[in-house]
């Protein structure tokens, strides 16, 4: 694999020193780049994660249609935003915004797809009214996260 042109970069400007999970995917959907904010995010490290297929390894079955959806959109887009639901390892979800862009070559031609996702999972959980045992519960869930 070439040497990623990132690591001549300053510490603070580098993928890997983002929070938020940083993932590129060619135009078929295999991992391509997989930050260390993926690898937290997901559970998955960048070794598990580069060149598997990123629906199968993180989008769960009933949002396939969806997810399908984004990529046809970015595309013909160049970009799009939205918020979804992803699995990690351990079969736990996680709420996501999620920011997707075309990576275009000079003629304009679609290489790749860059996309930039933020947990919003305890936003998510506290935007609901919960009362009781399911209040317990969310608490416990959210706690017990990774």
């Amino acid at each position: 694999m070439p040497d990623d042109p990132t690591d001549r970069l300053p510490a603070e400007h580098r993928l890997d020193s983002y929070p938020d999970a940083l993932i590129a995917v060619d135009l078929d959907g295999v991992i391509i780049s997989w930050n260390a904010g993926a690898e937290q995010t997901f559970g998955f490290a960048a070794a598990e994660a580069l060149g598997q297929s990123l629906s199968d390894l993180i989008v769960p079955r009933d949002a396939g249609v969806a997810f399908r959806e984004q990529t046809s959109k970015v595309l013909a887009s160049g970009q799009t935003s939205y918020e979804s639901v992803r699995k990690r390892k351990d079969g736990s979800v996680v709420y996501l915004d999620v920011h997707m862009r075309a990576g275009r070559d000079e003629q304009g031609h679609d290489r790749f797809i860059a996309i930039s996702m933020r947990d919003v999972t305890l936003r998510r959980y506290l935007q609901k009214p919960f009362t009781g045992e399911a209040l317990l519960r969310r608490v416990r869930e959210v706690l017990d996260a990774p």
